[in-house]
């Protein structure tokens, strides 16, 4: 959801019962990307990695008003 809002579709997708350990992003690049968009991308990803890695505890709750959309 995070990298959403800064314009990026990564979907998360978790595994059968026997692996539910494990869940996996998938990140499908476009014909014509080019090295400043995969630099931008490789920094908000390290950004939000580094967010969640940070956290002591459950992921915390944001309400609407803190959750904001993207827009072209």
């Amino acid at each position: 959801a995070r990298l959403r809002e800064q314009g990026w579709l990564v979907p998360a997708y978790t595994f059968p019962e026997n692996r539910q350990d494990l869940a996996v992003l998938r990140v499908v690049v476009r014909a014509g990307m080019s090295r400043d968009m995969a630099d931008l991308f490789l920094q908000a990803l390290r950004k939000q990695t580094a967010s969640l890695e940070s956290l002591t505890g459950p992921l915390p709750v944001r309400s609407a008003d803190e959750v904001a959309a993207f827009k072209h």
